[in-house]
């Protein structure tokens, strides 16, 4: 009798480690391919607990952040799930398409930080004219974010069109990147605007501005490239219900 209770209690265990080997080892596959996800990134070193959770801080705005099963993340590399923020399939398509939008890779969530500002820029269309269609004005104490937002929309017109017509891209961003900072430099010494902290939102923040003008660039240079942009306009204003 006792040898057969030895016996189940044996087979028990091994049982036991053989279902925690499986789950780790499916745990430890996850995790990879979490790593190489282009979309499904954290803030935090993600590891399973007892419970057989983990934990995701996300460092996307299009993800939801709390304790996590396997199933959860298996889901979230597939673009569904708890943890692609959204309440149907279609609007988690939406949040996982934004995470996923590629074009310059580091630079991209710059265009959803800035989205809702791109209107604060003064955008013409490209002319031939040399600069023969633009009006002199004089500066005043009230006109110093027209004239910014003037300035840098007229540039972000060239920028984008030389962005999208190039093949390398990272060095044609070193020049708009330089450029810019020679914009904001000019229109100081003109005394116009002031250096701030990049995220304050005033359009006579030269440091914000040119971050401003730079993800609109992106998106242009994006859109002129014919290529598919996320709906922005429906992720940014997403609100849960």
């Amino acid at each position: 009798m006792c040898r057969k209770l030895l016996m189940v209690y044996q087979k028990t265990i091994n049982m036991n480690f053989f279902i925690s080997y499986k789950n780790k080892r499916e745990q430890k596959r996850v995790l990879a391919l979490i790593e190489k996800s282009p979309a499904c990134k954290a803030q935090n070193e993600l590891t399973f607990n007892d419970q057989g959770k983990c934990w995701i801080n996300s460092q996307s705005a299009y993800f939801n952040s709390g304790w996590y099963t396997i199933e959860d993340l298996k889901e979230w590399l597939n673009g569904t799930g708890k943890i692609v923020k959204g309440e149907t399939d279609a609007e988690k398509a939406k949040f996982f398409e934004a995470a996923n939008f590629t074009y310059l890779a580091v630079h991209d969530y710059s265009i959803h930080y800035h989205y809702m500002s791109f209107g604060l820029l003064i955008v013409n269309p490209i002319s031939r004219n040399y600069g023969k269609e633009l009006v002199t004005k004089k500066i005043t104490s009230k006109n110093h974010a027209e004239i910014i937002c003037n300035v840098l929309g007229h540039y972000v017109n060239y920028a984008a069109e030389d962005l999208s017509s190039v093949r390398d891209k990272n060095k044609m961003v070193t020049e708009i990147l330089h450029n810019l900072y020679g914009i904001k430099v000019c229109l100081y010494n003109l005394g116009l605007g002031y250096f701030g902290a990049v995220n304050t939102g005033d359009p006579i923040n030269l440091n914000y501005v040119c971050d401003l003008a730079f993800s609109k660039i992106i998106h242009d240079a994006a859109k002129l490239e014919n290529i598919k942009l996320p709906d922005f306009d429906f992720v940014i204003n997403y609100k849960e219900k």
